[in-house]
């Protein structure tokens, strides 16, 4: 009466579980339960996509000034928790690494550069940015960081025409055009 006793039980297998009790009292009383315990030790995936003008070749991507970064993540099965905050920052880098010729190595996760996503943001600055992003779901697992490079372009075409001879100025007087010339 009244004397309860604990017993820690640990799952360590990323799984469903199911528990079966029976407690008895001292005077064979007994009591069932039977409770499946889903297990999430994995953290979410996170990437960046971008929404409004974008452009790809095998190397690398670009993006302009008035296209925005989403921010996607998902908790993997078997038994996923959902994810609870998603967190990003950008910065500028060198060209290089747009370019697919370095190796990006991210700051730990733990300082205050990481801003909570909510909505999807633009970068205003031109040329080439490095987009983190990582997940955390209901558990508190962490999962990995995502490194996304690409070149912010926000500077038109040129364009120049140049006329070889035989050329003839018809702006000037266009009956002076023969019929034939462009």
């Amino acid at each position: 009466s009244g004397v309860y006793r604990t017993l820690p039980i640990v799952f360590h297998e990323e799984s469903a579980h199911e528990l079966y009790l029976v407690c008895k009292d001292l005077l064979g009383n007994s009591v069932e339960d039977i409770e499946t315990f889903f297990v999430d030790a994995t953290g979410p995936n996170t990437w960046s996509t971008f929404e409004g003008p974008h452009y790809s070749d095998q190397y690398s991507e670009w993006i302009d000034g008035v296209s925005t970064v989403v921010i996607n993540a998902e908790d993997p099965e078997p038994h996923p928790s959902r994810v609870e905050t998603s967190y990003y920052r950008f910065e500028l880098v060198d060209d290089s690494y747009c370019e697919g010729d370095e190796d990006w190595q991210t700051t730990p996760i733990d300082d205050e550069s990481w801003t909570v996503y909510e909505e999807p943001f633009s970068i205003d600055e031109e040329s080439c940015h490095v987009i983190e992003s990582y997940s955390i779901d209901n558990l508190g697992n962490i999962g990995g960081v995502n490194a996304h490079f690409v070149f912010v372009d926000k500077t038109p075409p040129k364009t120049d025409k140049d006329v070889g001879t035989p050329s003839l100025n018809c702006s000037e007087d266009p009956s002076s055009c023969e019929d034939d010339w462009d």
